[in-house]
């Protein structure tokens, strides 16, 4: 160990790395031992807040602004968006695969199937959860229907896990509907 000692310190290179460590250390020490005074005077100054000012828009800048955008403002009469609806002949017209079906003053919304297991597996009593919407007043409630029973006088048959199906005799042939979630 002592060899390697004065090998090292007989070498050129080991001799300038330690130097320059050495250097640095005095260098950092001292200016952490002075920096304390700095910082202690700098607390002690004043500083003088100002308030920060937000540009402002002249008034007759403000007003073409305001003209520019009126045709984008429309009002809405909440009271015509919650009495529309479908007339009879357009339920009748209902197919396919929808998210809301219109039955006569309600607006139906599938939100779940529900499954629930029996001892054996062939008896699952399955179940459908249906928002139903009043359209004219507003009135909202969530209804439950069993599989193969009646909703506002159609078949309701759940077909899986996201889907019913609405099926009724109209006179024009056999309306089929499928209500989904999504």
């Amino acid at each position: 160990m002592v060899t390697e000692f004065k090998r090292l310190l007989s070498n050129k290179l080991s001799i300038a790395v330690m130097a320059l460590t050495l250097f640095w250390l005095i260098a950092d020490g001292t200016t952490r031992l002075t920096s304390q005074n700095i910082v202690h005077k700098q607390s002690d100054e004043l500083t003088e807040i100002t308030p920060l000012v937000f540009p402002q828009l002249t008034t007759n800048l403000v007003e073409q602004l305001n003209s520019a955008y009126q045709q984008y403002n429309v009002d809405k009469d909440p009271l015509l968006d919650s009495q529309t609806g479908l007339s009879a002949a357009e339920q009748a017209k209902q197919q396919g695969e929808l998210t809301s079906v219109f039955i006569d003053d309600n607006k139906l919304e599938l939100k779940a199937i529900i499954v629930n297991k029996g001892i054996n597996q062939n008896d699952a009593d399955t179940k459908a959860l249906i928002l139903t919407s009043k359209i004219k007043s507003g009135e909202q409630q969530i209804e439950k229907f069993n599989n193969n029973s009646q909703v506002y006088g159609y078949l309701l048959v759940i077909k899986n896990n996201t889907q019913v199906i609405l099926t009724k005799q109209q006179p024009q042939g056999l309306q089929k509907i499928i209500l989904t979630m999504y």
